[in-house]
């Protein structure tokens, strides 16, 4: 999904239009829509010249409530965004500060920090810049004061455990802040640890936490698994690429039993292999609020989908969604979870992309699929359908209702497949959304989908999205 902010260009735009504002979403990586809204002032992708600055502030001072002020991937720096005196003009009506790709680090921090105190802004974002421990801590002494922040993004910067500890002492006394984004930082368990005390904190506020490529290890999951059971705010956890192993994935399974509050935790490309999955199948058996789960690449086989086959058996299980992707499922994993979802009525995305399923792996899916009337969105990219298995999901297109999304990209599929898809399409007007590209893999000797068939196939996806 593409930035969809401000035109670019030098100059100030002010927009009354709603909803441009996007932040990554925990689990796809994607650029998801924030449902507030405002007007937009600024610009983006477009390095800042002469006196645009001058320019922005003498707009910000008429501006009224709610403005988004963005100035995202513009080169700026700490010198120009302090030398500018533009940091004074942000008490007058501005609502979300955005400042995404500059060049901007613990001077600049300190800025919006002494600003904090007194002006009016929800969110604030920082994200790819340059922010240190110091800027951390000047934020953090910020946060105890404050009463109107309630988003801070501060992934891919520099930050230690220092400037996260600072953050969490800061969190010990704010209540409004719900959303927090460290990915790509440079702390680790001490950080985390801090954190950990922060959510145990009765009146803790936090919704979301990001923590996505920091070491968590054994000992800050054992923190959070300390504070999950007695926290009652927290609705999102992420961990991905955090180093967790199937030790760390047990000890938090078992706090989360006793959480009823976390509906979405995700733990992509970490290492907790069929023991951990095994431990997750655990907590789904007896906690009904989880509703989204993330392992992808995490190096589970057949014998983890056993168990996760046989949680969504189980009439507690609430899963809405679940991401299995660039594990080592393989057919026989694939054919256990098909069992199950022939009965679950719960289940609204799964993602099985690179798990080297066959044929044989896709007709245990499409026949599961037959009885299953809720599953909207399934990825199944990267494997080895081939035309054999795009004809039985043509097959199933035919008469399947509930398939929105289906992702069959790279999958040895030939133009065959596709005229078998495009039939399986003739009648369906559900599925709104399909990836068959990047057949990479095909013999040379085989077609692959031709052009004619893709344009066929676009129209009648086309001719579903206007009756959704």
């Amino acid at each position: 999904m593409a930035w969809s902010r401000c035109s670019s260009g030098s100059g100030v735009h002010l927009q009354g239009v709603a909803g441009a504002e996007e932040d990554l979403d925990p689990f796809t990586n994607e650029r998801a829509p924030q449902r507030h809204r405002s007007r937009v002032l600024g610009w983006t992708h477009s390095p800042l010249q002469g006196n645009d600055l001058a320019v922005l502030k003498e707009a910000l001072s008429h501006s009224t409530e709610g403005v988004t002020l963005a100035l995202n991937f513009d080169g700026i720096t700490d010198e120009v965004f302090c030398g500018s005196g533009l940091v004074e003009s942000l008490s007058r009506g501005v609502a979300v500060v955005e400042l995404f790709g500059n060049s901007l680090g613990d001077q600049s921090c300190q800025e919006l920090a002494r600003i904090l105190r007194s002006s009016g802004i929800s969110r604030l974002k920082l994200g790819d810049n340059k922010v240190g421990d110091d800027g951390a801590r000047a934020l953090g002494v910020a946060l105890e004061g404050n009463s109107t922040l309630v988003q801070l993004h501060l992934s891919n910067n520099c930050i230690g455990d220092d400037g996260v500890i600072a953050l969490a002492h800061g969190l010990l006394a704010n209540r409004s802040l719900t959303s927090l984004s460290l990915r790509n930082n440079y702390f680790g368990s001490s950080g985390v640890a801090a954190l950990a005390m922060a959510l145990s904190r009765p009146g803790c506020s936090l919704v979301e936490l990001q923590l996505k490529r920091n070491l968590v290890g054994a000992a800050g999951a054992t923190a959070l698994a300390l504070a999950l059971p007695v926290n009652s705010s927290l609705r999102v956890l992420e961990l991905e690429s955090t180093g967790l192993t199937a030790s760390e994935a047990r000890l938090l399974a078992r706090a989360l039993e006793r959480n009823r509050m976390v509906h979405a935790v995700n733990l992509n490309e970490n290492n907790i292999g069929d023991g951990g999955a095994e431990s997750i199948a655990e907590l789904l058996n007896c906690n009904t609020m989880v509703s989204t789960i993330g392992m992808r690449g995490n190096g589970i086989t057949a014998k983890g989908a056993l168990h996760l086959a046989a949680a969504l058996l189980a009439r507690t299980s609430s899963l809405t969604g679940l991401d299995l992707g660039e594990n080592q499922l393989c057919t026989e994993g694939v054919m256990y979870l098909a069992s199950s979802l022939s009965v679950n009525q719960h289940l609204l995305s799964l993602d099985l992309h690179a798990n080297k399923i066959d044929a044989q792996g896709i007709e245990a899916l499409t026949q599961a699929l037959t009885k299953n009337g809720v599953l909207r969105h399934l990825d199944l990219a990267s494997n080895f359908a081939q035309d054999q298995g795009a004809a039985l999901v043509g097959q199933l297109l035919k008469s399947n209702t509930s398939l929105t999304r289906l992702c069959l990209t790279d999958n040895e599929i030939s133009s065959n497949g596709g005229a078998a898809l495009l039939q399986g399409l003739q009648d369906n007007t559900t599925l709104c959304f399909l990836g068959v590209g990047g057949q990479s893999a095909v013999p040379p000797r085989a077609n692959a989908i031709k052009g004619i068939i893709r344009t066929l196939l676009n129209k009648r996806l086309a001719r579903n999205r206007t009756l959704a």
